[in-house]
């Protein structure tokens, strides 16, 4: 199951109309999803106009695309209340900068617009090595890997945030993470989302401590981990 199979998954199972993708890049999963409304947020789009209007013919839904090019802590606050305001958005997936303290707040900002019954799908909630693993602030170049020995993917230190979420509020989130694709974390509500939230310093500190062998060594207990052999959606979606 590719993040990509997932949240067409989510969107045709569970009638989805509006879909939120932090972290689009060059448009890899972004431009293939089928959703009625679909938004796009990234510092840096890795695509030009003539990328967009291909694929506006070749994915129709393309054609009803939004784009904002600016960091996603500055596209929410200028766009949440309004998101509010027409009753949040129905699926959303995180992929942007792969750090605990990012992708946490990505998170938390999109917990705020999420609407009832709505799915926020994380991804590299699982890295398949210590070196993708590494909590770095900015995007290893390919000069690091190889000096370093790296074998290609950097999903970075995400998944604190699901196991931080985990332990801060588990009694208002459905959490797990499917064991596929690097890992998708799969979120929804128990009850509404307090926009009043803040983070525990405390926690947040003590999770950031934690490293890849706390993780691999129970990965159940840190992040919920689910077997994606026979993977059933209806199992995840506990709204």
């Amino acid at each position: 199951m590719t993040r990509l199979e997932l949240l067409q998954s989510i969107i045709d199972s569970y009638d989805k109309k509006t879909y939120l993708e932090i972290g689009v890049s060059n448009g890899a999963t972004f431009f293939r999803i089928k959703c009625r409304k679909k938004i796009a947020v990234d510092l840096n789009f890795a695509f030009n106009t003539l990328k967009k209007i291909a694929w506006n013919f070749i994915n129709f839904s393309n054609l009803n695309n939004s784009y904002y090019q600016l960091e996603s802590s500055s596209f929410f606050k200028k766009n949440k209340e309004r998101l509010k305001s027409k009753g949040g958005v129905n699926l959303i997936f995180v992929d942007g900068m792969h750090t605990f303290k990012q992708s946490l707040e990505d998170i938390l900002n999109s917990l705020e617009i999420l609407s009832t019954n709505g799915v926020i799908i994380v991804h590299d909630c699982y890295p398949p090595n210590e070196h993708a693993a590494s909590p770095r602030e900015e995007y290893p170049t390919k000069a690091i890997k190889l000096r370093e020995g790296w074998k290609g993917a950097w999903c970075g230190d995400v998944w604190k945030s699901i196991h931080y979420l985990k332990r801060s509020l588990d009694e208002k989130l459905h959490i797990s993470v499917l064991d596929s694709d690097y890992g998708l974390g799969i979120i929804t509500l128990k009850r509404s989302f307090d926009s009043s939230y803040k983070i525990d310093d405390l926690l947040f500190n003590e999770v950031l401590k934690l490293n890849y062998s706390d993780l691999i060594n129970n990965p159940k207990k840190m992040i919920n981990l689910k077997s994606s052999d026979r993977f059933k959606l209806d199992n995840f979606m506990n709204f």
